[in-house]
């Protein structure tokens, strides 16, 4: 479980990023962050990453406090999360293959199962027959596979995507939320920020929608609120 109780984050004394925020996501929830730009859905996740600390509250995960959380038990807490982030961020001198072994030994995990385990992901997103070929060769939509591979490969009980589908077209972005469908039919939680209204009108999970650092609105299959484009659904 990953429970909020009275978060605060600022990045000055003039104005919260988040306040207030109070809530719990279980193990295997599917939840859709949405609200508009600067509303603190990134945020949000920065806090569960531990890449900003929370100013005032309590935020834990698990049995995990991550409130009074050492450096030192920062590297083993990070590999039960999968981080997709929205910039397409890869290591261009390395080939697809090489980019996922990376970060298993970043990890420590190495010898003779980390290629099984490499190719493994590669497989939950369809490309290993790219795994010989460099960032540059691939298209967005592979590149944003890529990032997911590479965020799944150590097997995350909880994964955290900021705007996953944002640089993204129709038919990239529906192959992508098809990939977050399945891990989450498989147990994982996922945690998805968007501006997408298709997406979260299409298949309905949890809402939290959040305004001025605010969650001003939980709730079960919801929709995105005020539709951000000109068609209904997509064929996912």
């Amino acid at each position: 479980m990953i429970k909020f109780t009275d978060v605060y984050k600022t990045y000055n004394q003039k104005r919260w990023a988040l306040k207030k925020v109070n809530c719990e996501i279980e193990q295997g929830e599917f939840v859709y962050l949405v609200g508009k730009s600067g509303a603190g859905k990134t945020t949000f996740l920065k806090l569960l990453t531990l890449e900003e600390p929370l100013t005032r509250g309590a935020l834990q995960i698990g049995n995990a406090n991550l409130t009074t959380m050492t450096e030192k038990q920062l590297p083993m807490f990070r590999r039960q999360l999968g981080i997709v982030s929205q910039n397409l961020a890869l290591l261009e001198n390395m080939t697809v293959l090489e980019n996922i072994l990376y970060v298993l030994r970043a990890t420590d995990f190495g010898g003779r199962y980390a290629k099984k385990r490499a190719l493994e992901a590669l497989a939950e997103v369809d490309l290993v027959d790219v795994q010989k070929k460099k960032p540059e060769e691939l298209s967005i939509g592979q590149r944003q596979k890529v990032l997911i591979a590479r965020a799944i490969v150590n097997q995350p009980k909880i994964i955290l995507a900021d705007e996953p589908t944002g640089n993204l077209d129709d038919k990239s972005a529906i192959e992508t939320m098809r990939i977050f469908f399945r891990l989450n039919q498989k147990g994982t939680t996922v945690i998805m920020s968007t501006h997408h209204s298709t997406i979260v009108n299409t298949v309905r999970h949890r809402v939290l929608e959040i305004n001025e650092g605010q969650i001003v609105r939980d709730q079960s299959e919801g929709s995105y609120g005020q539709p951000t484009d000109g068609r209904d659904i997509f064929y996912i």
